[in-house]
Parts: C-alpha cells; structure tokens; sequence
C-alpha cells in the first residue's frame, strides 16, 4: 500500500431529513434547524410517535415500491439520490473513463430492510405463495451497492461495509485503501439507510429512544433514529488532476480501533475513540493544533456522549481544546449512514468557513466547546 499516495474527494451528495441535496441541507443545517418531525411506527401492538428524521419530499426518478414498476427499495433510492448529486458534481462521467477502474463501497447497517419489511408482512398476511418474491431480491445490504455499480457501470472492486452506525465512515476509509492499493483509480464510497421500525424496536428495546427532540452532550436521554445517504467520489490526486477536476478536499487519514468491551454499549472510558483519532492525526501526519473541530457521535445516549467527553478530554490534554459538535439533533441519527452523513456535513463546513452548531443545547460544560445552538465562522482546513 503506497501511505503517500494523495486520496481526493471530487464531489459528494447527500439526502437527510433537512433536505434532498446539498444545498436544501446547508441552508438549514447551520442556522440551527432540524429536520426531525413527529413519525408514526405501526407495530402489531400499537402505534408510537417519535421525533424522527424523515426525508418528506419525493426524491423523484428512482421508483420506490411500485407495484408494477418496481425498480429498487428506500435504501438503493436514497442512495441513488445522493449518488447522482455526487457523480454530477464529480464530472467523471464527461471523462473518457475506463469503468473498470471505478470501485464502489457503500456503507449500510439496514440495506433493503424495508423490502423485507413489506415481503414478510405479505407471507404472514396472504401466505407464501402470494407474497412477491421482488422485494426479498431488494433486502440483502450488497443490493444497494449492486444497484450503484450498474447505474454508473462501475466495473471496479466492489465492497460493503456493515459496521453498525460507523459503516458510512469505514466505507470511505475502504475506499481511499483501495487507491493507495492501486486497485482502481477512483471510487464511488459512502453510506445509506432508511427509517425503519426494526431500528426503533431494537433501540427501545434497549431503552434507548427519546420520544421528543434529543440533546446531545446536554442532559442526554436517548436517541432519535434518522435515514439519510451521503456518497463521495474519491480519485487518487493523479487522476483527478489528469482529468482537471475540482478538487474539494483532501482524504488524509483515518484510524480504526474496536473498544471489545459490549454489544451495544461503549466503553465509558472513551479509550477506543482516542486511539483512534491519534491513528487518524500519525496517518494524516498532524498534529492536534491542525483540527478545527471533531464531528461526534453525539448521539443523545448517556452512556455515549460520557464515552465521548471522556475521549475528548484525553484527545485534547492540554494541548488544545478543540470545539466538539454533533449533527443527531439536526438530522436524526442515520445509522449506517451516520458517519457519511456527518462527513458531507464537514465538508459543507470547509466550504461555508462554519463549525455548524449543536442544536437544542441546554446545559454547557465549561471544558468543552459543544457550539450551542449558534454556528460559529472559522477557517477550516480541506
């Protein structure tokens, strides 16, 4: 693997609860707005409301659950959205392209969970025989990266990554491994995941779900579950420049660590987080006086945003105290997508010179920087 190799991000995409393309999320995003809306799960025993973050608007040319036309599910149509904005930005299909030298690596914790919603509602309602055998084809995660890979005829190695909520974040990783491995020249990375009330049922049964708005890093009592997709086209710095494209920023490292401590808890102690993030600065070859801000989970769990703060104050030391923010109250927590979602939102905040706020903010540690409730300008480094 060439470690010098220079990764370079030539355009993204992204669909979130604040809107359906980059534009419609900026102009929300850093005055402070969410886009988390009271959404109805119907389950067998009852209905529930929760502050959630739906996308609301059509998101158009990609059919989603047409009886007679059906193409793909929520999953591969958000990703499709994201991704168009993404490739159209990028310009890379105006390039004489060789398509097998294009990858894909989608990051995805939920795939096509809503076909199989839909497919097993319809085998214990009508029985087996009834039940339309479209919508299981649509369930398995590699189906959304299949459907990517043949929309664009990108003919590269092809990957998913199913890491929980940090499989969109892993995927960019991946993907930028891919190039200093030399197995392709640029590639298609991000993540997607739709709302769903498998993931609501799984987060209260952990008694994790804030029924109204969640307060990251401020009297955290829970989560509010999102969807969302952000997907990023990456060129090593040769291709990009062989072609004479933007280039928007730079990929300069990432770490990777596992706390192996519980299923669905984090380590208190935050140790995973800080080993990661000085995997991240050796690789990128920084120092912490080169962040501007950290993007955090910040999820609104107690047990997360103490693992966090934890992290932060032994990242930071007395070095430098970096600004920590998170994006769940503004869009809802994306699951699989969260971490790509978080990345588009850091690359808007390159582009606007803004730290976007941590919104419904109420109770401030003087220690730590959260950005309440009110963007900041700041030069921020691409």
């Amino acid at each position: 693997m060439d470690i010098d190799k220079k990764i370079v991000i030539t355009g993204y995409g992204i669909v979130s609860s604040l809107g359906k393309n980059k534009l419609e999320n900026a102009e929300k995003l850093f005055p402070g707005k969410s886009g988390l809306t009271k959404h109805q799960f119907a389950y067998l025993d009852g209905n529930v409301k929760a502050m959630s973050g739906v996308l609301k608007e059509n998101i158009g040319v990609h059919t989603f659950f047409d009886k007679y036309q059906i193409k793909y599910d929520r999953a591969s149509n958000l990703a499709l959205y994201a991704s168009d904005e993404c490739i159209i930005e990028s310009g890379i299909l105006n390039f004489d392209l060789d398509n097998e030298e294009v990858g894909v690596v989608v990051g995805t914790s939920l795939g096509g969970m809503l076909s199989a919603d839909i497919f097993h509602t319809s085998w214990i309602e009508k029985g087996i025989e009834k039940a339309d055998g479209e919508y299981i084809r649509q369930y398995p995660l590699h189906a959304v990266a299949d459907v990517l890979a043949k929309n664009y005829n990108f003919c590269g190695p092809k990957s998913v990554i199913s890491t929980a909520c940090s499989s969109g974040a892993n995927a960019v990783g991946l993907g930028a491994d891919f190039l200093r491995d030399g197995l392709c020249q640029a590639v298609l990375v991000g993540g997607v995941d739709p709302i769903s009330r498998f993931s609501f049922a799984g987060f209260s049964a952990l008694k994790a779900i804030e029924l109204e708005h969640c307060k990251p890093y401020s009297g955290s009592t829970g989560i509010n579950i999102g969807e969302g997709a952000a997907f990023f086209l990456l060129e090593s710095y040769e291709h990009a420049r062989k072609r004479k494209a933007k280039i928007i920023a730079d990929i300069k490292g990432y770490g990777l660590s596992a706390d192996a401590y519980h299923p669905t808890a984090p380590d208190l102690s935050g140790n995973g987080a800080v080993r990661s993030m000085n995997m991240a600065l050796k690789e990128a070859g920084y120092t912490i006086n080169d962040i501007s801000y950290i993007n955090g989970h910040g999820t609104g769990t107690p047990a997360n945003d103490q693992a966090e703060t934890k992290a932060w104050k032994a990242f930071c030391r007395e070095d430098k105290k970096i600004p920590l923010i998170s994006n769940k109250a503004s869009v809802g927590h994306c699951m699989g997508a969260a971490g790509a979602v978080e990345i588009a939102f850091s690359l808007l905040s390159i582009e606007k010179g803004m730290i976007p706020p941590t919104i419904h903010f109420k109770e401030q540690d003087m220690e730590i920087d959260f950005v309440p409730n009110k963007a900041r300008e700041e030069n921020i480094k691409g």
